[in-house]
């Protein structure tokens, strides 16, 4: 509580407008919470071929992507109604398996290449700020908050370990290339919360995002990439919550959630600077068909209400 009043709150002051005129009027009810999730991810991504043919060229997949994460976050309700919200979380990845494959003709057609690759490390993190506005409460202990805010995703993947399936089956030595996904932007959405009673009470959020998407990659074992290939897209993605809180003595609660989200980014250009033994570098650029994130956790907070 003293962080969300005398640090937090004087930050948003100082750049939100909103926020500081709800800070100067009281603050109605809120809570700091700190916990632990288990996450599951899964990534995909595949590129087009020279005037996109093939229109699978590379396509690459994360699958079973296990995280551990430290999260956290902190909300507040000022008496006239006035939201505010702050979160953010920091994972690292610790099994996870990925698919490399390449293909000579349309739609995966005469698959040239295929490598099975560790994805067992790695890191991710998510930060989010919104605002908002709790509508009137027009059924009895059910409260219903318009909000929008900003975010921005993280997720530094790596292959290593790695097995050459097609042509031949043989072991990958030396391979530690890693790939860096973002995705930024503004969103919009609600939540909602029921009070059951005094101890218990339910909530569910939803969210709407648009969102830019950059890509950049390093293959430790292309020594003819002079530089990391980049990505760029747009896109969309959704991410529902549901959550219930207990309270367990006085201003102490346990909060237990459940979360999923889906982002896609369709098309874009995928670019790598490339040297050729016969004309010297050259900057290579091939349509990138897309990328999608599908994610799931579930989170347990210890949380102080105020």
């Amino acid at each position: 509580m003293f962080i969300l009043r005398y640090i937090f709150l004087p930050v948003l002051v100082t750049f939100f407008p909103l926020s500081a005129y709800s800070y100067h009027l009281a603050l109605r009810d809120g809570s700091s919470n700190i916990g632990y999730a288990y996450r599951q991810d899964q990534l995909h991504w595949s590129i087009a071929g020279p005037d996109n043919t093939p229109n699978v060229l590379s396509e690459l997949s994360w699958k079973d992507l296990k995280i551990n994460e430290v999260t956290g976050y902190l909300d507040a309700y000022s008496c006239d109604y006035f939201y505010i919200k702050f979160s953010g979380s920091y994972g690292k990845i610790f099994s996870g398996e990925n698919r490399d494959s390449d293909y000579w003709e349309n739609d995966r057609e005469e698959e040239f290449s295929r490598s099975i690759n560790n994805a067992g490390k790695g890191e991710v993190f998510n930060l989010s700020g919104a605002l908002g506005y709790e509508l009137p409460n027009y059924i009895d202990y059910f409260h219903l908050t318009l909000t929008g805010g900003y975010a921005w995703n993280v997720q530094h993947l790596w292959l290593f370990d790695g097995m050459q399936i097609i042509p031949v089956e043989e072991e990958i030595e030396g391979l530690n290339s890693s790939y860096h996904a973002s995705w930024f932007g503004p969103w919009v959405g609600f939540s909602c919360a029921y009070d059951l009673n005094c101890l218990w009470d339910f909530f569910g959020d939803f969210e709407y995002h648009f969102v830019e998407y950059e890509g950049r990659g390093h293959w430790n074992l292309r020594t003819d990439f002079i530089s990391d290939f980049s990505q760029n897209s747009t896109g969309h993605g959704v991410l529902f919550r549901l959550g219930f809180r207990y309270l367990v003595i006085d201003n102490l609660a346990l909060t237990l959630t459940g979360e999923y989200s889906d982002w896609h980014a369709d098309g874009g250009r995928h670019k790598v600077t490339v040297d050729f033994p016969a004309i010297g570098p050259a900057e290579i650029i091939a349509h990138y068909n897309g990328v999608f994130w599908r994610s799931f956790a579930f989170s347990a907070y210890l949380t102080q209400v105020f």
